[in-house]
């Protein structure tokens, strides 16, 4: 179900989605268990369909934040030979500007 948060732009699904559950009724505790990078992470490195992980990489074209567990999850996705190559590159791209992003002081 949640995987398709990934068709919306990942701001627009972050400025909504935690109000939007509690206004349906979610308890705020099981909203406060979500995490928009455990979906990432998820969607990486699990077999399924290499349209979700399109869209997961979109996330990340689009500056979603990527932390060491992204960053490891986008290696996982680079080396997944079934993806196409267009989305490792773009993956691998992912990962160089967190590499970058580790480096500077």
């Amino acid at each position: 179900m949640f995987w398709l948060l990934l068709e919306h732009p990942w701001r627009e699904v972050d400025t909504y989605l935690w109000d939007d559950l509690a206004e349906v009724g979610f308890p705020q505790s099981d909203i406060a268990r979500l995490s928009l990078r455990d979906l990432l992470v998820f969607t990486l490195t699990v077999p399924g369909s290499p349209t979700w992980k399109h869209l997961a990489v979109n996330w990340t074209d689009d500056g979603f934040p990527v932390d060491t567990t992204l960053a490891f999850a986008l290696e996982q996705m680079i080396a997944a030979k079934q993806i196409s190559q267009h989305d490792r590159h773009r993956a691998m791209k992912a990962r160089a500007r967190w590499k970058r992003e580790q480096e500077q002081p």
